[in-house]
This record gives structure tokens, C-alpha cells and sequence, in this order.
């Protein structure tokens, strides 16, 4: 992943049409300059690769954590 082409990214990617039982995605990163970005997105959305990558390893980062706590 690379840190420019999130700084790039659009603050949200939502859906053309509105649906009910979609999940919501909300990722803020905090740069080392004291600059953070927040881009939204959810389920059904053309949403860029690179903050479809960052949400898919935060998941899994979540799900090998509760994995060896659990």
C-alpha cells in the first residue's frame, strides 16, 4: 500500500443506490506530520483498490487478534 495514493482518495465511495443491510467503512490515518485522512465507503460501492486493501487488513488484523485472545 502506498501512503500518496491514499492521501489522493475522495473523503467517501457510496453506493449509486442506497440499500439496507449494507456494512459502513469509515478509516482515518494519522501521518507522522500530524496530517490524518478519513475516507468512508460501504458495501456496494466502487470504492478505489487501494482502500479496499486497507479495509480488507484491518479485518483480518482484527480477526488474528481475536483469534489468539479469544
Amino acid at each position: 500500500m502506498n501512503g500518496r495514493e491514499f492521501r489522493t482518495l475522495a473523503k467517501s465511495y457510496l453506493p449509486a443506490q442506497p440499500g439496507a443491510d449494507r456494512f459502513t467503512y469509515s478509516v482515518t490515518v494519522s501521518y507522522t506530520n500530524g496530517y490524518t485522512k478519513t475516507v468512508g465507503t460501504a458495501d456496494g460501492a466502487e470504492a478505489p483498490a487501494v482502500l479496499c486493501q486497507v479495509i480488507d487488513l484491518t479485518m483480518q488484523i482484527t480477526t488474528d487478534l481475536a483469534a489468539t485472545t479469544g
